[in-house]
């Protein structure tokens, strides 16, 4: 915002604080003052991200909508926005039980030609958010029928059709990880699908769709053994790998489709891209990173696997390197700590079948037991 859309901003505050000042409780006007100064203290926050603005937003549609109000349903939008907001700051549930009631009411407020697609849309990412912090089925199950009312309403061409299709795969995809529901799964490849083709070469959300589709056919490839999922992922990863430069923070998610299609083909080729991706991956999650553990895992795992082809013993001692790292990430009480002990263990078993180090196999035996 330019200097003088910033006093003007400030102005107009000043402005609408005066007015409240001036109207007493029944004053008509006194709930217009309230829902303007709100909706003004609301755009200074998003300048600022100062919590006291928050705090004046809803406290103002709090009590405009106590009041005769000719915008009740603006002020019932904003101040579930406002509430929604403050959850996502706080972590208060509340502020989130609170922002899904006045999004329904909101919702039965609202004139018919009012953008109803963007509010059902507010009212599903709430709902989905509670269905977060709850796991109440109840709540995504009312999170996909609001994103596939959104849908409905965003018909083809139309600007958003895109977000309202993401946010449908999403919903689906998480209750088919519930339930296995493969309609689920099914339903979420084709909206990815869709998503991909509203999102042509250059454009600035290609790389997450190309992503999305990935994810959703390699884990329909893990249920039905599929190739044609396998090989689909894999052209998705490399095409979003493409449209990010080397050192890219997201490169790190597309590297783990390769290590699949050599489990099903048993191509040396497809071995070494894998190790190639694990070992970039690893450099992307240097010490203190939360995924850093996984990357040494995959690459030990990859690495372990060239060994049992090749006898490469330059493999094996990286494998175990990986396995020792991997386990000191993962203290006693770790879920991951168990499955850490016993790749150790097996690496180090194998080397001493190897060399016959005698500490080797007692370190083996610690790890087992």
């Amino acid at each position: 915002m330019q200097l003088g859309g910033i006093e003007y901003l400030e102005e107009s505050i000043t402005y609408y604080r005066q007015g409240i000042d001036l109207c007493p409780i029944r004053n008509p006007h006194r709930s217009m003052f309230l829902h303007n100064l709100g909706t003004a203290v609301s755009t200074r926050f998003e300048q600022s991200g100062r919590m006291e603005d928050l705090e004046e937003v809803i406290a103002c549609h709090c009590e405009a909508l106590a009041l005769p109000h000719p915008n009740r349903s603006s002020s019932l939008n904003k101040l579930a926005n406002a509430l929604f907001t403050r959850f996502k700051q706080l972590g208060r549930m509340e502020d989130l039980e609170d922002a899904i009631v006045y999004h329904r009411k909101h919702l039965l407020s609202a004139l018919e030609d009012a953008p109803i697609g963007q509010y059902l849309n507010n009212l599903g990412t709430a709902v989905s958010t509670r269905f977060e912090q709850s796991g109440r089925m109840e709540d995504l199950e009312e999170a996909i029928t609001c994103h596939r009312k959104t849908l409905a309403l965003h018909p083809q061409g139309y600007p958003d059709r895109s977000s309202s299709l993401n946010n449908l795969a999403n919903a689906v995809s998480t209750r088919f990880s519930q339930s296995g529901r493969m309609d689920g799964l099914e339903e979420a490849i084709a909206c990815h699908r869709e998503a991909l083709a509203l999102h042509p070469q250059g454009h600035p959300n290609r790389t997450s769709s190309l992503n999305n589709l990935a994810h959703t056919v390699f884990t329909r490839f893990g249920q039905s053994g599929g190739m044609e999922d396998l090989e689909e992922a894999i052209l998705c990863h490399r095409g979003a790998l493409a449209l990010q430069p080397h050192g890219h923070p997201n490169r790190s998610t597309c590297f783990n489709t390769v290590s699949a299609r050599f489990g099903q083909s048993g191509r040396m080729e497809d071995l070494e891209e894998a190790i190639l991706c694990h070992r970039e991956a690893l450099d992307l999650r240097p010490h203190g990173h939360p995924g850093r553990t996984s990357s040494l895992n995959n690459l030990a795992n990859a690495v372990f696997t060239r060994f049992e082809q090749s006898g490469r013993m330059e493999d094996l001692e990286e494998t175990i390197t990986g396995y020792r790292e991997a386990l000191a990430l993962q203290p006693h009480g770790h879920p991951d700590r168990s499955s850490s002990l016993d790749n150790l263990a097996n690496a180090v078993s194998t080397r001493f079948g190897q060399s016959g180090r005698m500490e080797d196999l007692k370190e083996a035996i610690t790890c087992h037991r």
